[in-house]
């Protein structure tokens, strides 16, 4: 988790019918971060709008 809770944190799904980005929001925002937002197209819209997607290495969480 970041330290810094006022922190820009933006999250988003697979795609806009996933609600999952919406419950991840609403816990960071229960853990006192004050600065997030829900990408509300998810992955896929951003991808449809030709917006670029970092591939990097995959880690463990």
């Amino acid at each position: 988790m970041l330290p810094d809770k006022d922190a820009e944190i933006v999250v988003y799904c697979a795609s806009r019918s996933c609600q999952n980005s919406h419950i991840a929001a609403h816990r960071l925002e229960q853990l006192g971060y004050e600065n997030v937002a829900v990408y509300p197209g998810g992955k896929q819209d951003w991808m449809d709008a030709g917006f670029p997607v970092d591939r990097g290495e995959v880690l463990a969480a």
